[in-house]
């Protein structure tokens, strides 16, 4: 097939896109609608907390003794603590205090229980630890469908993680900056994003049924088809006078 085939072929397959372009539009439409209405109405509410920890490389940081050196060590060692963290250690300890606070039934809920316990990868999952803008701060995000839980989990934090990271590096500390508030609105779900995703998933979808309709497509539209797919020679053409009837005038 040489170029000039080609750029035919492209032709005709943006001409059948554009054909159909109605077809794809309201696929587009409808899948970001079907998105919305289950971003909206189906997925439950969520509620994020927060607390940030400042991270210090040793326990004698007062105002004259900090250093730059030690700022550098103490950005360094924030991904150390929050692989600490994220230990198992660290989340069935915050596990069974929230156990102790709400009890297995109340958790049920919001979270996976397993033999009295919450299961430990439920509890991760609902955890976000971060460097807060690239600064020796730690900044510990909780997300559950609960804002007083999200609260517990974040308090619970602020007391196991501390105590943890001394435990097992036995040096530096961890200060609490400010306490976790109680969440007044949902943080979550994302309605836009899942509406956005909807209307590509549709583009698409719409697209790849126009594509595939086209390239299964064995319709005969001109001399030029019957040249290329079977390498006859063309003699003459006789126009359909009633193309307008046969949409186009096309044989198969």
């Amino acid at each position: 097939m040489d170029e000039s085939t080609k750029e035919i072929d492209l032709t005709e397959l943006f001409g059948a896109i554009l054909k159909h372009l109605k077809f794809i539009i309201f696929m587009t439409v409808l899948l970001g609608v079907v998105a919305f209405s289950y971003a909206k109405f189906v997925l439950p509410l969520q509620y994020t907390s927060s607390i940030s920890m400042y991270v210090k490389n040793n326990d004698d940081q007062t105002t004259e003794n900090v250093q730059y050196n030690d700022i550098v060590a103490s950005k360094s060692l924030v991904s150390t603590y929050i692989v600490i963290l994220q230990h198992d250690a660290v989340i069935d300890e915050i596990g069974d205090m929230l156990v102790k606070e709400y009890g297995t039934d109340a958790l049920e809920e919001y979270l996976t229980i397993e033999d009295g316990k919450v299961k430990t990868s439920s509890l991760r999952s609902c955890i976000a630890l971060s460097a807060e803008q690239d600064t020796e701060v730690l900044l510990t995000s909780v997300t559950t469908k609960s804002p007083e839980l999200s609260v517990s989990i974040c308090n619970a934090m602020e007391k196991v993680g501390p105590e943890k990271i001394k435990q097992v590096t036995h040096a530096g500390s961890v200060e609490t900056i400010g306490a976790a508030k109680l969440p007044t609105s949902p943080s979550g779900p994302n309605i836009k994003k899942y509406t956005i995703i909807g209307m590509l998933a549709g583009l698409i979808i719409a697209a790849a049924i126009v594509i595939i309709r086209f390239m299964l497509d064995t319709t005969v539209r001109t001399g030029d088809d019957i040249r290329t797919r079977f390498d006859f020679p063309i003699l003459g053409e006789i126009p359909d006078i009633e193309a307008k009837e046969t949409k186009g005038g096309y044989y198969k």
